[in-house]
């Protein structure tokens, strides 16, 4: 599982959605303190594409969004749920108690951890090799994965202003569509 740097905001993370729904079989949400009426209007809206609830004990010790006490909603991902869900959050921490529904993850076939979500402790990450993460931070500007080849001095203030002013370049410690410093 490699951990995302920051927030995945805007434009990142509507292609981020469309990315995790393509690989992903199910998401999830979790419900902890009692359901809010704008939490109750996103419930409805994926009605459609709701599995089923199941509580803490019913789910993977390893999934991350079984850290706590609460009720789980799992649904089916497919294109017209990830429409939702681009439409209802414009970045990953964004999916928190009381206005949305808490840390949106999704699941492979067996359940594990695809991309998971910890909004308010601002964790995320997603189960890719690290080549596979670099193509994929390569492809989405604003999406940085923590990996040891990357120097991180600079990320943060690129990826929240979302101005990248540089091109890719290898070897020559230039920017990348990714904002990552590459050595």
């Amino acid at each position: 599982m490699l951990p995302l740097y920051c927030d995945v905001r805007g434009e990142a993370y509507r292609r981020l959605i469309d990315y995790a729904v393509e690989r992903s079989r199910f998401f999830v949400f979790a419900n902890r303190y009692g359901m809010s009426e704008s939490e109750e209007k996103v419930l409805y809206a994926l009605k459609p594409f709701f599995i089923e609830k199941r509580h803490m004990g019913e789910l993977y010790p390893d999934n991350a969004i079984a850290y706590s006490k609460g009720t789980y909603y799992i649904y089916k991902c497919c294109p017209e749920a990830g429409e939702i869900l681009k439409e209802t959050a414009d970045s990953l921490f964004t999916w928190q108690h009381p206005n949305l529904p808490e840390d949106l993850c999704f699941w492979d076939e067996r359940e594990n951890d695809y991309l998971y979500v910890v909004a308010h402790e601002e964790m995320a990450g997603m189960n890719l090799d690290e080549e596979e993460a670099a193509a994929l931070a390569e492809s989405i500007p604003g999406l940085f994965f923590r990996l040891p080849k990357y120097n991180y001095r600079s990320i943060h203030h690129y990826s929240e202003r979302g101005d990248f002013p540089y091109t890719a370049s290898t070897g020559n410690r230039k920017f990348g569509q990714s904002g990552a410093l590459a050595y």
